[in-house]
């Protein structure tokens, strides 16, 4: 071959492989020539190397030779015009002809852009314009070879890139370099040879560097190896910052250079600073100013660098100029080429001069330097000069010393000297030197005295003097330093001595050095410690006021005051009082003195003899205090409440002490009492009465009541006078319910008393119930016209107007019936009140009276022979209340006739039918018509305003409802508005007409309305109506600038024209400015400045000649200010979600001002989308996420445009790969958690339970979550199916119980959208979800080389499960065909990659390794974990070296990739453990562990495993029982170990579940081994077969099973034909029981599958391959012998236990299959039903559901026959109730009060109305759950009590028949008994401060139980008032605030319940 063609081959194997490691095994390159023609692969390159899209729409799968040349002019243009690359004599038609050269420098330029240059522009432009010519670029061959000769050992040149490198010995020494110790040179196997060599260490370079071989070992080992391609496997040693070379030179300069944190070999550098630190790093203070160098001045600074590096450094070439060096063009290679020889240079050895000489020193002292360092040719020379100039002279002393000469000089004068040393006339380094000489003093004959030497005080000046007479000429410097060593200011001045002020400023020891000529004088240093006596704290009573006889103490801590000694001295009026002073710890005293006499008493407190604290104190001491002599007056309270309670309290006689006071109230609690404290003792006690009530007011004096407190204060007399009644309002209609209101708040407490009757129908019963707090509603229901009195009492007394009168009528429109002389038949429909038709027409009876509904006639057939005779018949029928109603006689078409009475008013009418005067049998009868019952799906809602319309706030809005076909009832309308109430918003219901109605709504505010429309007291269809309200058009004006409002007037003139603004809020005014508007002669501009920069709605009054004009005053609004920091948002704190999960978040900005709210979303790729946002219309938004793929997800919010707090919101997103639901199924891979989120209700017991179809019980666990619901957990490591269960107080939650399938790992989840990789050779389960609906495509798998074999699990829906292992590296497809056509998305593509595995990474667990060096016995295994992670693809392998063998070595991994290593041998001793991730050892291996001996028991049991089927992939289990055996550990191996995985769970009472899962076939040994001994018959031999493949199994066609067929048995053929070896089994099942089918071989792969012919019914056959379904199974049988079989059948349903009168009821019946007929019979004690049957969709085959409504209460028999013959259970017998309605169960929510614990809580239930029932109570408590006693005391009234268990909140459910009573639940609290040592008060409200100041304390009760926190201040001036308020964020933290206005002492006392709390009263002296 031709050198020619070499070079080429060469090259394009080398450029290929590039191309290919680029590629990363996606669209591998082949030929390089060819397979760039259609431009497809060189585009994937391309936008693989710069990691951009090309921007064109390419043609991916390119047919014709135009899409091939467009793809190509794609790429060209791509890498012209975007990425820079220039190209002569290069385009895309070489490329499209395979022009071999052409294409080789096409991927040449691709190899100098990404890999040389690191994707820097390669054309460079200037002017913006691209050269015509550009200037080549400096070629890679220059940087490259200089980095090498750089890193290269010196005794390994190199000179080139081409022949040096065919040696292997350079390549060798390049990879050594790189790792040091990776090639084993000194080893004996180490070839010599070149080819070898290379080789090897290629594969070195490609496992330990990640370098690829890119180029072939023999390719390089020739005499001239192609350039270009040793330049390219070169390049990746040193270019780019993940090659090996890059990452070692950074590695070692950060190590010399920290300071400095580099990071690149480019712009760290440009400035020169860095580079000037690392010659400075290597020669030491050869540029010491590096850091101070400018930057701007980059290339003076690395010149400067470059130039002392070659001076005084070795071993440096400079190959790079300081222009490009500070260049930003210039590449990182070139860069690292120079700076690589730094790592081998060492400081050239210099002269250096040192010694005494040449530092500062005294005058006429001899003294010397030397000079060291090598002279060798060089001449040395010496000078020094006098301050004067003068030359000094000097003599040079011989020394022993090498390369040393020592100079010796005498300096004479005083003055800086200079000493010039020089060396050939050059001076050596730091020369010249300039030392200082100064005259010779005595500074031990100077002396310091004065206090400040020993004492001073902090911030005052200390001072002391200094006599320097005697110590010669000099000068004195003083130096004091803080305790902290910092130097603090002195001043020095000359008088007849040194006078010396220094002032310290904190307290401690002071260091004061004082120098005389920069000496110590005589005891210098000295030491002063500084005090500080104002930070001397006292505190306690004892200095604020006193008691005769009773000790008076304080407190003195001088802790911060500095060290000294406490004196305390107490002056009383007369006397001195003796005053103790105890030291308890350091730093502090207690202090006690007992005063004698009243009067005033003078403290002082000293330290250190000064003035302490705020010394001296004054304290007032008086007589001991006596509640009994305080004198009350009072309490003195208005009438009817209006104004405050006063008491007024002489304490002038009662001693010292607090006067303290709490007023409560049944209804509105504790209420705030105000004490103020007056002059000569009085106090003024007054509370302002929140309403009317009994109030109890308490006084205390020194914690005792007060003469006469308690104080009970009534001021809510009950009055009846004050009762207000609407009412009583009768129906519109006539007859129906009568409603009064009464209004009771202004009544006081009192009982409320109301009766009703009628003058003809007596007394009547009434409803009462309370529809707001004091305000009842009496209703009672008028069934006929009657004039009826209401009366109402209240306390027994007649309420203003009682009794009240109203007269009910029968209605206008009932009253026009009755006149009518002619009645049709039809003037009711019979299905105007029921949708599904009529009730039963069949009169019912009780106690002889006949009930019927309105609208269904009564019928009498009339005898023939009274037809046919003479005889005169009559019949007439008569209301009790509505008079007679017509008879009508009917004839029927046969000519009979009957008689029909069709009332249409409810009534009791009795029927009378006279036959020649006299009256027919059976005759006069009563017949009741009632009114038909609600049906308020009736209901019909119309005229609502249309989507276009706008609907302004403020404006009313109108819509009817029609319930002329809803039957009896009454309307209610409830509106809701946005902020969740009916606040502002007007509503009213208008009667029109019969049952016809006019609802007229005016909203309030802004936003979106809910309109609630019930029919007797049910929703109707279409409620609630929902109302978007927009506010009202007012003009809007930014805060902060005028208002500018323009008006057309015509013929008006400005000075005609007044006005003026009026603020809403304060009513304020303006005026307004008045101007002309240019260019239009008839429009006026007015203007004002808004008051203040006040926002809010101001009114525009404009006037025309002091006339209003049309549409003043007009409106405008100024917007607030925007204030982001008030926008408030909801739900997006710490927010963890899974991928799709939407989450919902609330903005509320309704405090925030003015501004447009923005809200975006960040993906965890960068990209911004959109969310959906709803604006409420009130400054509020609602707002719904769903992250679309995992990571961290950021919600930017602005309001104003600034961001909002907490913006932008952190969601983190998990991957939702681990669940796959399909159907009701959900798919989860082995060892991956389940998470499902119980919505529950606090208190609510949740459980969960989880069972395998064949591993029996797992584990779910649950746990409670910060915000009160839970989440329960399920997670399982074993395939199976699963039924999942969670329940919320034993009831399933929705979608519970749900099905759960485990695959085994690995299991990936793919959208079918985005491309997965997998790991090559590697089993994996893969999840699909596509877009078919066929439910049996062609599923194959192709790899780069063919197809795959996969196992497909078909879920349904286009999902499925394939398994199957990867084969090799690169792109794989999943081809999915539907009828031989591609589905939509196929083929769908996956990635096989191997992921190097790094054994460094790997490591045994801390905790265990210390567990592992403890000796173990010989039953007990070796167990510790290793972590894996971040280790790559790899296994893990552990070997065990001693006297046994591993009789079991057990590793499993889990999801986090921690391994867990088990370890038992066969014999005791010590083990060696060789630890290897992916054959390389992990960290610290290998591992000694060593075994003990142990007491082994004789193993007396066996097992037997000739009748087990062993089938590979299959596991069998089975069970052991060692309990009789004694102590040991079961162990179960396999021979050869791949033969199979076993497991061993231990399980209760000493048994095992063994799992042997068969891996290849073949005969094996399984040895079951306890404590080490084998049990009888181990080692068992065992065969392990191929397990079937049950889906090339199938049924053969039908005319084949024929011939097989026998006369008792039905028989079917299956084919077993490709499915391997395996076992057939076949059964079939129903409803009831299971039956085996007879399974035989018939011939080759041909089964034969029968069953006995004499079944009946329906049956599912499973066949099995192995336990695997074959294709089709189960199958659907119905048997059907002509006979049907009722006892086959079985009935099921709640509507066969029990029924509600009026609801329909249903149940299921369950048939053989057979064609034969259900019937079904209900009857009632009143009524006969058809009931309806059907068969349900989905259903199974003969399965029927019946429904049926009763219409009445009471007992039903249901009769169920298939054909006429009774199934099982029948007849059933089912009880119909009346359905009750627990809205009707009034609660009285006043008795309802909060309790403490200890008493039982008890109130009243009402249930009169609703109907029958059972009343049951449940309370939630903190942790557990009471059940309440329900005590019935007759006529419906219960009454409720339950004794709390705990402290805490109760949320409390009443049920009536199992649901909630209106206001349930309600929450109330328990409290615990008062604890006032458990409260604590903090803050700096408690420290002493000056006036003015505004303390504040934090008082915490939450431990504290029960009480009534009260806090009172007194002060120098009385008593005043605090304030108190809650925390809003913590419970039961009060905050309180007080302000001292005058300097004096303060007492802050607080009381729980009445009792001081530790520490009060609080003592606080202000100044």
């Amino acid at each position: 071959m031709s050198s020619d063609k070499k070079w080429v081959m060469t090259q394009k194997k080398a450029f290929t492989n590039w191309c290919n490691d680029r590629l990363k095994g996606s669209d591998r390159i082949e030929d390089l020539y060819t397979d760039f023609e259609d431009g497809v692969k060189l585009i994937k390159l391309l936008e693989i190397l710069s990691k951009k899209s090309i921007g064109y729409k390419y043609h991916k799968k390119p047919t014709k030779s135009i899409h091939k040349s467009e793809n190509l002019d794609f790429a060209f243009k791509f890498m012209v015009k975007t990425e820079h690359i220039h190209m002569e004599n290069l385009g895309p038609e070489d490329v499209e002809k395979r022009i071999d050269k052409q294409i080789l420098g096409l991927i040449w330029h691709l190899i100098l852009k990404y890999q040389f240059y690191g994707n820097q522009p390669t054309e460079p432009a200037q002017g913006g314009k691209k050269n015509k010519k550009p200037p080549k670029p400096l070629s890679p061959k220059i940087p490259l070879l200089n980095w090498l000769k750089a890193a290269m050992p010196n005794d390994i040149p190199v000179h080139n890139l081409k022949s040096d490198w065919n040696d292997g010995e350079h390549l060798a020494t390049l990879v050594d370099t790189m790792k040091p110790g990776c090639i084993p040179k000194n080893d004996p196997t180490w070839p010599d040879e070149p080819v070898a060599m290379t080789q090897q260490t290629m594969d070195i370079a490609e496992k330990g560097l990640g370098i690829p071989h890119i180029i072939a070992a023999e390719d390089l080992c020739v005499d001239s190896p192609d350039e270009l391609s040793v330049m390219t496997y070169l390049s990746y040693y040193c270019s780019g910052d993940n090659s090996p070379g890059y990452n070692r030179l950074l590695e070692w300069v950060r190590s010399k250079i920290p300071e400095y944190n580099i990071t690149n070999f480019t712009d760290d550098w440009r400035d020169g600073r860095a580079l000037s630190a690392l010659v400075n790093a290597i020669d030491e203070d050869s540029i010491p100013e590096h850091a101070s160098l400018n930057p701007a001045h980059g290339v003076e600074n690395v010149s400067k660098a470059m130039s002392i590096a070659d001076s005084q450094l070795t071993g440096i070439q400079r190959n790079i100029t300081p222009e490009a060096f500070s260049s930003p063009s210039t590449d990182a290679l070139l860069m690292m080429g120079y700076l690589e020889w730094f790592r081998k240079a060492v400081p050239k050895r210099t002269l250096q001069a040192g010694g005494p000489g040449i530092a500062d020193g005294p005058v006429g002292e001899e003294t010397y330097f030397n000079v060291k360092g090598p002279l060798e040719e060089g001449k040395l020379g010496v000078s020094i000069i006098d301050p004067e100039g003068k030359s000094v002279a000097f003599e040079e002393i011989d020394t022993d010393e090498e390369d040393c000469h020592t100079f010796m000089f005498t300096p004479t004068k005083p003055g800086q000297h200079i000493i010039n040393i020089e060396k050939d006339g050059q001076p050596i380094k730091k020369s010249p030197f300039k030392p200082n000489f100064y005259e010779k003093t005595l500074p031990n004959l100077c002396h310091a005295h004065g206090p400040g030497l020993e004492k001073a005080i902090v911030n005052r000046p200390a001072m002391f003097e200094v006599d320097c007479s005697k110590g010669g000429p000099g000068d004195l410097d003083v130096i004091v330093a803080n305790p902290l060593g910092d130097k603090i200011p002195s001043n020095v001045s000359w008088g007849k001595e040194y006078e010396v002020e220094y002032t310290p400023t904190r307290v401690g020891p002071h260091d004061i050095a004082v120098l005389y000529n920069s000496q110590h004088i005589s005891g210098s240093p000295f030491t002063s410690n500084a005090i500080n006596p104002e930070k001397v704290v006292v505190k306690g009573d004892g200095i604020y006021r006193g008691t005769i006889g009773i000790p008076a103490e304080f407190n003195v801590n001088t802790e911060e005051a500095g060290p000294g000694k406490i004196v305390v001295k107490v002056q009383g009026p007369f006397q001195e009082v003796p005053c103790s002073v105890t030291p308890t710890e350091i730093d502090e005293y207690d202090c006690s003195y007992t005063p004698t006499e009243i009067g005033n008493h003078r403290v002082e407190v000293l330290f250190s003899g000064e003035l302490a604290g705020k010394s001296p104190y004054q304290v007032e001491v008086k007589q001991p205090p006596d509640a009994s002599k305080i004198i009350v007056d009072g309490p003195h309270y208005p009438e009817m409440a209006n104004g405050p309670v006063t008491l007024r309290c002489d304490t002038s006689n009662a001693g010292d002490s607090e006067l303290l006071a709490d007023c409560h109230s049944d209804k509105y609690g504790y209420v705030m009492v105000d004490v103020e404290e007056g002059w000569g003792g009085k106090h003024d006690i007054s509370f302002d009465p929140p309403g009317r009530d009994l109030y109890k007011l308490s006084v205390y004096w020194d914690g005792d009541h007060v003469p006469g407190s308690p104080f009970d204060i009534d001021l809510d007399p009950a009055d009846a006078n004050r009762v207000k009644v609407d009412g009583p309002h009768k129906n519109p209609e006539g007859l129906g319910p009568v409603r009064t209101v009464i209004d009771c708040r202004d009544a006081g407490d009192g009982s409320l008393e109301v009766t009703a009757a009628g003058e003809k129908t007596g007394p009547v019963d009434l409803d009462i119930r309370e529809k707001e707090p004091r305000v009842y509603e009496a209703v009672f229901n008028a069934t006929y016209p009657d004039l009826y009195n209401v009366d109402v009492k209240f306390e027994g007394r007649d309420v203003p107007g009682s009794p009240f009168q109203v007269q009910v009528d029968l209605g206008e429109e009932m009253v026009q019936m009755e006149e009518l002389d002619d009645v049709e038949s039809s003037y009711m429909p019979q299905d105007e009140w029921f949708k599904d038709g009529p009730p039963s027409p069949e009169p019912t009876y009780e106690e002889g009276i006949a009930e019927r509904f309105i609208g269904h006639p009564l019928t009498f057939e009339v005898d023939k022979e009274l037809e046919e005779g003479s005889v005169s018949l009559r019949a007439s029928c008569v209301g009790e209340h509505a008079g007679e109603i017509p008879v009508e006689t009917v004839t029927s078409p046969d000519g009979s006739s009957y008689l029909k009475i069709d009332p249409r008013v409810p009534d009791l009418y009795e029927v009378q039918v006279m036959a020649g005067g006299e009256m027919v049998a059976e005759f006069p009868m009563k017949v009741r018509f009632i009114a038909p019952p609600p049906n308020p799906s009736k209901v019909k809602i119309y005229d609502l305003p249309t989507s276009e319309e706008k609907l302004v706030a403020g404006d009313p809005i109108s819509y009817g409802v029609d319930a002329k076909q809803a039957g009896w009832g009454d309307i209610y309308v409830k509106s809701i508005g946005p902020s969740g109430h009916s606040q502002n918003s007007l509503l009213k219901v208008n009667y029109k007409s019969d049952k016809d109605y006019k609802i007229d709504y005016t909203p309030g505010a802004a936003g979106i309305h809910k309109l609630h429309i019930f029919w007797n007291k049910v929703e109707v269809p279409n409620s609630p109506v929902l109302l978007e309200i927009v506010p009202k058009d007012v003009p809007l004006y930014q805060y902060g600038s005028p208002v500018v409002m323009e008006m057309r007037l015509p013929n008006v003139k400005p000075k005609e024209v007044s006005g003026h603004a009026i603020f809403q809020s304060n009513k304020k005014k303006c005026k307004l400015n008045i101007e002309k508007v240019k260019d239009d002669s008839d429009a006026l501009k007015f203007s004002f400045k808004h008051l203040d920069n006040q926002p809010g709605i101001y009114e525009v009054h404009v006037f025309n000649h002091k006339v209003t004009i049309k549409g003043s005053p007009f409106e405008v609004r100024v917007l607030e200010p925007p204030q982001a920091n008030n926008v408030v948002v909801q739900g997006l704190q710490g927010v963890q979600c899974m991928v799709e999960d939407a989450l919902e978040f609330l903005v509320d900005g309704t405090k925030a001002g003015s501004g447009e709210f923005l809200v975006r979303a960040e993906e965890p790729n960068g990209d911004f989308s959109q969310l959906k946002v709803i604006d409420m219309k009130d400054n509020t938004f609602k707002g719904v996420y769903i992250p679309r793929g995992p990571g961290d997800h950021l919600i930017h919010m602005k309001w104003a445009d600034v961001a909002i707090p907490g913006s932008p919101f952190l969601i983190k997103a998990g991957p939702a790969k681990d669940t796959f639901t399909v159907k009701d199924v959900v798919l989860l891979e082995a060892g991956s958690p389940l998470d499902i989120q119980v919505f529950n209700r606090h208190g609510d017991q949740v459980e969960g339970t989880a069972e395998g179809a064949e591993t029996g019980q797992a584990d779910v666990s649950v746990h409670e979550n910060p915000d009160g619901t839970h989440t329960a957990t399920f997670q399982a490591d074993r395939s199976d199916t699963y039924t999942v269960s969670v329940k919320v107080n034993r009831s399933d939650i929705d979608g519970s119980p749900m099905k759960v399938m485990v695959l085994d790992k690995p299991t990936v989840f793919s959208d079918a959208v985005s491309i997965p990789k997998l790991d090559v050779g590697m089993p994996v389960n893969y999840v699909m979800a596509t877009k078919t609906d066929d439910p049996d495509p062609s599923i194959r798998i192709y790899s780069q080389h063919g197809q795959i074999p996969v196992n497909v699990v078909r879920l349904g829906g286009g999902k499925f499960v394939l398994n199957f292992k990867p084969v090799e590296v690169g792109e794989h497809f999943i081809q999915i065909a539907s009828g031989h056509q591609p589905i939509e998305d196929s083929p769908f593509k996956f990635v096989a990659e191997v992921i190097l595995p790094v054994a460094s990474k790997c490591f045994v667990l801390p905790e265990d390794l210390g567990r592992m060096s403890q000796p173990l016995t010989g039953s007990q295994p070796c167990t510790f974990r290793v972590s894996t992670i971040n280790a790559g693809s790899g296994a893990l392998n552990v070997t065990a070296r001693g006297p046994g063998e591993a009789e079991k070595m057990i590793i499993t991994e889990d999801e986090n990739g921690v391994n867990t290593v088990l370890f038992q041998p066969t014999e005791d001793g010590k083990y060696v453990l060789d630890v290897f991730w992916d054959e390389e050892p992990i960290e610290d291996s290998p591992f000694v562990v060593v075994f003990e001996g142990s007491n082994r028991t004789q193993v007396l049991t066996g097992l037997d495993f000739s009748n087990v089927q062993f089938r590979v992939g299959k596991p069998v289990k089975f069970k052991t029982h060692t309990d009789e055996i004694g102590d040991g550990k079961l162990r179960v191996k396999c021979q050869p170990k791949s033969g199979a995985c076993i497991s061993v769970k231990e399980l209760k009472h000493n048994s095992q579940q063994i799992t042997i899962l068969p891996k290849t076939p073949g005969t094996h040994k399984i040895f079951v081994t306890h404590g080490n001994q084998h049990i009888l018959g181990s080692p068992f031999e065992v065969v392990f077969k191929e397990c079937g493949d049950a889906t090339k199994c199938h049924l053969i066609e039908e005319e084949e099973e024929e011939e097989l067929g026998e006369q008792d048995k039905i028989t079917f053929l299956v084919s077993t034909e490709g499915a391997g070896p395996g076992t057939l089994a076949a059964s079939i099942k129903n409803n009831i029981t299971t039956v085996q089918a007879d399974v035989k071989p018939v011939k080759q792969d041909v089964y034969s599958v029968s069953i006995d012919a004499g079944l009946t019914g329906l049956y599912m056959m499973h066949i099995k391959y192995d336990d695997v379904h074959i294709q089709g199974s189960p199958f659907e049988l119905v048997f059907d012998n002509g006979i049907p079989d009722a006892m086959q059948c079985r009935a099921e349903g709640e509507g066969l236990i029990s029924a509600l009168e009026n609801h329909q009821a249903t149940f299921l019946v369950h048939t053989d299959g057979s064609d034969a007929e259900l019937i079904v019979k209900i009857r009632g004690e009143f009524e006969k039903i058809d009931p309806v049957i059907f068969r349900p969709e989905n259903s199974q085959h003969g399965t029927y559901e019946i429904g049926y409504t009763p219409m009445f209460s009471g007992d039903y028999i249901i009769e169920i026959y298939w054909e006429d013959a009774p199934i099982p259970g029948s007849p059933f017998t089912v009880t119909s109730y009346k359905a009750s309605d627990p809205s009707q169960v009034i609660l009285d929510r006043t008795s309802v009060k909060d309790t403490i614990m200890g008493r039982a809580f008890s109130f009243p239930v009402d249930t009169k109305g609703a109907g029958k029932g059972n009343l049951t109570v449940l309370a939630y408590g903190p942790t557990q759950v009471t059940k309440g006693e329900a005590l019935s005391k007759g006529n419906g009234l219960f009454a409720v009590t339950f004794n709390p268990p705990e402290p805490g909140s109760y949320m409390v459910h009443i049920h009536w028949n199992g649901q909630n009573i209106p206001g349930s639940p309600f929450k109330m609290n328990v409290s615990a008994l008062p604890l006032p040592e458990k409260v604590r008060v903090t803050g700096p409200g408690l420290e002493d401060g000056p006036a003015g100041d505004r303390g504040h304390l934090i008082i915490d009760t939450k431990q504290a139980g029960a009480g009534t926190l009260a806090v009172r201040a007194h002060g120098p001036r009385g008593a005043f008032k605090v304030q108190m308020e809650r925390d809003p964020q913590i419970s039961r933290r009060v905050h309180t605030h007080y302000n001292p206005t005058h300097p004096g002492c303060y007492t802050i006392g607080v009381t729980w319940s009445n009792i001081h709390v530790p520490g009060s009263p609080f003592r606080i002296n202000i100044s």
